[in-house]
């Protein structure tokens, strides 16, 4: 006999299981092309952006860059403008560069405190500037370090310098910089080494302040650091180092609580502020400088001078 055709039912049945396999697939592939789409956008939109480029061919390009890292709120990457001749003091300006960071936000956070004091520093600085007196955080910085004072000046008048440099620098850290185009020059010294100047004036004699062309062809900003005096403190080894380190630290943790202060409203005026500062500072950076000299002592005793 000839053999029976299946029934519609039949093969229906029988077909049914390969179609729902189809759609299966089809909801899967879908399913997974949604995910990675979703993945890869999350991935986009939480990226880290690509550093921004800032020049140091030149050191009027480095003088720029630094003005542009302030307005762009890259105040941290300031350190990557100074020179270092060892990673030991990479180290401690990538520590720099983190309470660098933090003393802007600490700007922004006086500003919006005490808007009425910032603006009476802001206005004695153009006053001064006006006058040829100068006024700005260099410049107090300046006075303040000029060394002890000299006969017939009055030490109380030193201190009020530096208290209201030290003011400024709560009240607008980088400012100086808004004025480097006018102010801040550079005397070219030879082919690697120029000299920075502000209203044509050597900066933080009799130190003086360069700027140096290293081996990658940048120009980085040096700091007064090798000088009879001075250079005999600069850390040599691992341990000298690690202090230097946990000193910067010490103040980038006042210049945190200073902030976190500031926004509480915990103190009344920019004066309050400088004050208590000192008192937050003095003796966490007193134990580590003990620790430095200690460190200095092991190493004379070591024959490492």
């Amino acid at each position: 006999m000839p053999p029976q055709k299946r029934t519609g039912v039949g093969c229906a049945g029988s077909e049914q299981p390969k179609s729902v396999g189809r759609v299966l697939a089809g909801w899967g592939a879908a399913a997974v092309a949604v995910f990675l789409v979703g993945l890869v956008g999350a991935w986009w939109f939480t990226r880290e952006p690509p550093p921004r480029f800032y020049d140091q061919s030149s050191p009027e390009a480095v003088i720029r860059s630094a003005k542009a890292m302030v307005e762009n709120g890259d105040a941290r990457r300031l350190s990557e403008l100074l020179y270092a001749d060892s990673d030991g003091m990479r180290r401690v300006y990538a520590r720099v560069g983190l309470m660098f960071e933090h003393l802007y936000e600490l700007g922004v956070a006086v500003q919006a405190r005490y808007p009425a004091e910032v603006e009476a520093l802001a206005k004695q600085a153009r006053e001064a500037a006006e006058s040829g007196r100068g006024a700005s955080l260099l410049d107090g910085f300046s006075m303040g370090m000029g060394g002890p004072p000299r006969r017939g000046e009055d030490r109380r008048a030193r201190e009020e310098q530096m208290g209201a440099a030290l003011k400024r620098v709560f009240a607008d850290p980088f400012g100086w910089l808004a004025e480097s185009e006018e102010r801040l020059g550079v005397v070219l010294i030879h082919d690697e080494l120029a000299a920075l100047t502000w209203d044509g004036a050597a900066i933080l004699p009799p130190m003086g302040l360069a700027v140096q062309r290293d081996l990658d062809e940048k120009w980085y900003v040096v700091p007064p650091l090798n000088v009879p005096g001075v250079s005999r403190y600069l850390p040599r080894t691992e341990e000298e180092y690690s202090i230097w380190e946990s000193i910067v630290q010490v103040f980038d943790n006042v210049v945190v609580d200073l902030t976190k202060e500031v926004e509480a409203g915990k103190h009344a005026s920019l004066e309050d502020l400088s004050r208590s500062a000192g008192e937050k500072a003095f003796f966490p950076a007193a134990m580590a400088l003990v620790a430095y000299e200690r460190a200095m002592a092991a190493r004379g005793r070591a024959g490492g001078g």
